[in-house]
């Protein structure tokens, strides 16, 4: 499949995209609850995004708070995970010691040096994320991001009221940046969010998919190309991004 030669703008999911999300979410797992089967904890984590993508729209729109949202989604998950009854005050302990080890993560070195060739380039290199915005914009600026990507090009969901997949958050990109749809490529690692939502809207993309997931029973929407270890990055060159797949 052909990637448009009309290609002007590459914007990236954060989470689990830019860095390795199940570090710090591994860490301060088992500083919070020790006695967890390190075995389990891959496991656990892949357990704790689907949660907190089935219970994010709550929060989105208003029904929950934030720290509920937190609760729900760790609760959950530990309840099927390892039978362990979570507290709120436990989750608050948890999150908190999270929001300290987001604060050290690094980029995938691969997908960064991509970003910064691309900023060389005449294309717009932005971030379309789902969650809050501080807390979003802080990784990014933790991750040195904010040399490469402008401000007036993120866009978070908590700011502009719609969230992935709902494909009218990339359309509202689209029409903010003075593009068609199709002038877009979109990087992320989340099939149904990312992949699923970003092609509705009719952009190009790439499955960031090094977590091996397979494309859900009944779904026929396919990514541009599908990249499953970081170091398979160094392919995607702008020329590559610019002339097709």
């Amino acid at each position: 499949m052909e990637l448009s030669k009309l290609i002007k703008a590459v914007f990236f999911d954060v989470d689990d995209t830019l860095y390795d999300q199940a570090l710090p979410f591994e860490k301060a797992l088992l500083t919070v609850f020790p006695d967890i089967q390190r075995s389990n904890k891959k496991n656990i984590y892949s357990l704790f995004r689907k949660k907190s993508d089935e219970i994010f729209p709550n929060y989105q729109n208003g029904i929950i708070s934030q720290e509920e949202h937190w609760f729900q989604r760790l609760s959950q998950t530990l309840k099927v995970a390892e039978s362990i009854k979570v507290t709120f005050n436990k989750t608050v302990e948890f999150q908190s010691i999270y929001n300290y080890y987001l604060k050290n993560i690094k980029p995938y070195k691969e997908v960064f040096q991509l970003v910064k060739e691309l900023k060389k380039s005449d294309l717009i290199v932005g971030i379309i994320s789902n969650g809050e915005f501080k807390h979003q914009t802080d990784k990014i600026s933790t991750l040195g991001l904010l040399r490469y990507v402008n401000e007036e090009d993120i866009f978070i969901s908590g700011n502009i009221g719609i969230a992935k997949p709902n494909f009218k958050i990339f359309s509202k990109v689209a029409n903010v940046e003075g593009l068609k749809t199709a002038d877009i490529l979109y990087i992320g690692d989340n099939y149904l969010n990312d992949i699923f939502g970003a092609s509705n809207a009719g952009l190009k993309t790439i499955w960031f998919n090094h977590r091996r997931k397979k494309i859900p029973k009944g779904m026929c929407v396919y990514p541009n190309l599908e990249v499953k270890r970081p170091q398979d990055f160094k392919n995607v060159d702008i020329d590559f991004i610019k002339g097709g797949l």
